[in-house]
This record gives C-alpha cells, sequence and structure tokens, in this order.
C-alpha cells in the first residue's frame, strides 16, 4: 500500500520548509517559498484527501470547518495565488539587534551587522569601549503585504495546520 496522495505532498512542504530554514540568498529562499506554499495547497485538496470508503463525505464537512477554514490557510492561500497568478508578493529580509538590558552610553554608539557570511553578525561599540562587542541578530523573513506578516511564523501555522489535518485523516483508517 502506498503513501496517501495528502500524506506525500505534507511531506513535501516539510521538506522545503526545512530549507527555507537553511537558506538565506534571495532567489533560493523565493524559490523554496515557492515550492513549499504549492505543495501545503495541494495536501489540502479535495481529490488528495478523498477515500471512497462512506465515512469520507462526513469528515470532509467536519474538516471544512475545522482546518480547511482557518486564518493561516487561508492566509498562505492567498499569497499562494498572488504569487502563481500574479507577479508574487515580495519578500524581504529583516535584520535587528535588541538589546533587552539597554545600552549605557555618554557619546557615540556604532552597530554593525555584517551579512557577508549568510548568516548575520551583529557587534557593537560605543566611545567608552576599545573593541566591538558581538551581539545576536534577530534575521527573519517578512512579506511586503498588508500586516508584513513573518514568513516563516505563517508557513509554520500553516504546516502545524495541514499536519493536524492529515492526522486527522489518519485517524479514520480510511480505506483506500
Amino acid at each position: 500500500m502506498g503513501t496517501p496522495a495528502a500524506n506525500d505532498k505534507l511531506r513535501e512542504a516539510e521538506f522545503f520548509f526545512v530549507m527555507m530554514e537553511k537558506h538565506s540568498e534571495i532567489d533560493e529562499f523565493r524559490y523554496l517559498v515557492s515550492a513549499f506554499l504549492s505543495a501545503l495547497s495541494s495536501c489540502r485538496e479535495h481529490d488528495r484527501l478523498r477515500s471512497p470508503d462512506p465515512r469520507f463525505k462526513g469528515w470532509y464537512q467536519n474538516v471544512k470547518v475545522e482546518y480547511l477554514s482557518s486564518a493561516a490557510f487561508r492566509r498562505l492561500n492567498d499569497l499562494r495565488n498572488e504569487e502563481i497568478h500574479h507577479k508574487g508578493a515580495p519578500s524581504f529580509q529583516q535584520h535587528s539587534m535588541r538589546f533587552p538590558d539597554g545600552i549605557t552610553t555618554t557619546t557615540k554608539l556604532e552597530a554593525r551587522i555584517d551579512i557577508s557570511s549568510g548568516k548575520p553578525i551583529g557587534s557593537f561599540k560605543g566611545d567608552e569601549m576599545t573593541d566591538f562587542v558581538g551581539f545576536p541578530v534577530v534575521h527573519r523573513w517578512v512579506w511586503k503585504t498588508r500586516e508584513e506578516p513573518d514568513v516563516m511564523e505563517l508557513c509554520g501555522q500553516g504546516l502545524e495546520a495541514a499536519r493536524q489535518l492529515i492526522q486527522s485523516r489518519n485517524n479514520m483508517r480510511f480505506r483506500d
């Protein structure tokens, strides 16, 4: 017995999500996001979920309310449609340094973010300091749309909703 079609597409979406976490080069990231959105959309398609089992119809009616109408799915579907049918929603990298304890200086503060290695590395120095001090940089991808959602956060929510959907189908043990 093979892997159900929806489960296979979920695995594909998971693969692309992991790849998105590892690649920060703009073109690579865009291509991976596009592939992720397509795979995630595919794992929710009726024909991939369908079973000849008589219980499927009732299960699917419940699934439409419980899973397929989730805010993450709807938002990601809008972004996928923008990507496929229009010119796509651009994404950009945001880098920031956060200092929860604050920084005290009486004159000048210099902050640097070096992105030459692919991963941002931050450092800062006040006039009172002799050397720059390394500091963690918060790095995230953001879609340039209203609310500017965090790409990885929203995709992660969609992936979790898809996992729950597929788990629900698996729990039914439909005969395919």
